[in-house]
């Protein structure tokens, strides 16, 4: 099946669903689009997990003991 003819079966089989069920069919479809322009690469939780510090794993204990007050129930062992 060509990509053509693809399409076109896609839109046959979108035009026979009933009314409840185009709007998931529309959710599904700006998920999987990756060119969607209302996405904003800022709100994409991957994006986030690549944009923190690189010596992070280095720096933990440092992080953590800036953290330790006599209210937090860190404790020194």
């Amino acid at each position: 099946m060509t990509i053509s003819e693809l399409r076109q079966t896609i839109h046959q089989e979108i035009d026979r669903l009933p009314e409840k069920a185009l709007d998931q069919v529309f959710q599904l479809i700006q998920q999987i689009n990756p060119q969607n322009p209302a996405e904003s690469p800022e709100l994409d939780p991957l994006i986030g997990l690549f944009s923190g510090s690189s010596d992070l794993a280095e720096k933990s204990e440092e992080i953590l003991a800036q953290e330790i007050n006599n209210h937090s129930g860190w404790t020194w062992k």
